[in-house]
């Protein structure tokens, strides 16, 4: 019975564990069975800026004994063996975790994130993580926006999609 794990417009920041154990790093790690039934598929998602220990913290975002599979993701520090595409080692720019709308708390990325119009929809989400109005009762937030006046945009990686009409400033002064 093959099984596949699959993580798909997501973003998993800013866990913080006291300790670490060897494999059990504070973002995520999947294991492999020896049978290699398991398969592991990541598209659209961002794994940064988790950490485990006291000062200094260590960073361990993504740790995999399975090959990961999938498309468009950004993963700040992982020892797994990540698809070509992936985007390493780079700051992600993420805002704090607070409300964006919708009916949850969000990590909003920032102007200057390496992940706005970088992702895939493969999916075919119309909306990011907040919604739509009939479920949110306040706002569509759509998937897909891109820059204005763009004809074939792409999706931001995440769970969230910046909409730059509604974005003034947000410059964001801490650094990676």
């Amino acid at each position: 019975f093959g099984r596949t794990i699959q993580i798909i417009n997501s973003t998993v920041t800013a866990n913080l564990a006291g300790q670490s154990r060897a494999g059990a790093p504070p973002g995520l790690f999947v294991g492999g069975s020896p049978d290699g039934s398991i398969t592991f598929e990541m598209q659209n998602s961002i794994f940064a800026n988790n950490r485990y220990g006291s000062a200094p913290a260590i960073d361990n975002d993504l740790e995999s004994s399975i090959v990961v599979s999938g498309s468009n993701n950004l993963v700040q520090v992982s020892d797994a063996s990540l698809p070509l595409d992936t985007v390493v080692g780079k700051c992600t720019f993420l805002g704090p975790l607070k409300d964006n709308g919708g009916l949850t708390t969000t990590h909003k990325p920032l102007g200057h994130s390496p992940a706005i119009d970088a992702g895939n929809n493969t999916a075919g989400a119309s909306f990011d993580q907040r919604g739509k109005l009939s479920v949110n009762g306040e706002a569509n937030y759509p998937r897909v926006l891109g820059p204005p006046g763009t004809n074939n945009p792409r999706p931001d990686i995440g769970a969230v999609e910046i909409n730059r009409v509604d974005e003034i400033y947000d410059a964001d002064f801490d650094s990676c």
